[in-house]
């Protein structure tokens, strides 16, 4: 993301800095992460306050949430929301992702990984929407070595002391072996947002996961020119509908 033009939202003030660390845990320890009964209509302001900003860069219509450096570059543990619906959790270093990370897609798709200077690198696990588990090799160039379907060892229902396999099988006359390989169990399967219509897990639910329009897509039904009607979001003045979501919250899932 270096390299593009940067404005850093202002809200009021909220004090949250004594309750929660930068990754927004408590730090007392009691458990839970900033959540509903914490959670305001200032956002930005709780989230500044836990020592994350909320950066936005408007050529490319992505929102940073996270730790930056002096002169708000993405640094530290943030999030960047894509203007398609993805979201990028993990490590950034002068504003780019760099370190462990999960990249989770709008329909689903979940990645984890290690990146370097924004490039997917060695092996990430994948998990579809439907939970179906793979792991998925890249080169250091960044780009698709390889994917596979996660499977596991399981033991052998048809073995037993001296047994061989059958006539026909590839392996027919050698040994049989104790165990074979099944596809891995599935993991949860991801489930839509009643708000955004994105898909995501409970794991990867806080409370600003998702990202929306508080307010509602208003058309101008007086207008008589050529093209399509002109419209507005009475709660940011945004006049793109495509425009991504102008507050934060957590997903609500159907």
């Amino acid at each position: 993301v270096s390299g593009f033009s940067r404005e850093v939202c202002t809200n009021g003030t909220m004090a949250f800095s004594d309750k929660y660390n930068a990754d927004g845990t408590p730090k007392d320890g009691s458990g839970g992460e900033l959540g509903d009964k914490d959670w305001g209509s200032e956002t930005a302001a709780a989230l500044r306050d836990a020592g994350f900003k909320i950066v936005s860069f408007p050529a490319a219509k992505m929102i940073y949430v996270g730790q930056v450096t002096g002169t708000d570059m993405p640094d530290g543990h943030g999030y960047m929301y894509q203007p398609n619906g993805d979201l990028h959790e993990g490590k950034f270093v002068r504003g780019r992702a760099h370190g462990p990370g999960v990249y989770i897609t709008a329909k689903g798709t979940e990645l984890t990984g290690t990146w370097n200077e924004n490039k997917r690198m060695g092996e990430f696990k994948k998990v579809t929407p439907d939970g179906t588990r793979h792991t998925v090799m890249y080169k250091m160039d960044g780009t698709l070595s390889s994917s596979s379907k996660d499977k596991i060892e399981i033991d052998n229902p048809d073995w037993h002391e001296g047994a061989v396999y059958p006539e026909g099988h590839k392996k027919a006359g050698e040994p049989m072996s104790k165990t074979k390989k099944a596809w891995a169990e599935k993991d949860e399967p991801a489930k839509q947002c009643w708000n955004c219509n994105g898909f995501a897990r409970e794991r990867n639910n806080h409370a600003w996961a998702c990202r929306t329009h508080k307010g509602r897509w208003t058309i101008d039904t007086d207008y008589r020119g050529e093209g399509e009607k002109p419209g507005v979001y009475a709660c940011c003045g945004k006049t793109s509908e495509d425009e991504p979501g102008c507050a934060f919250s957590e997903h609500h899932f159907r």
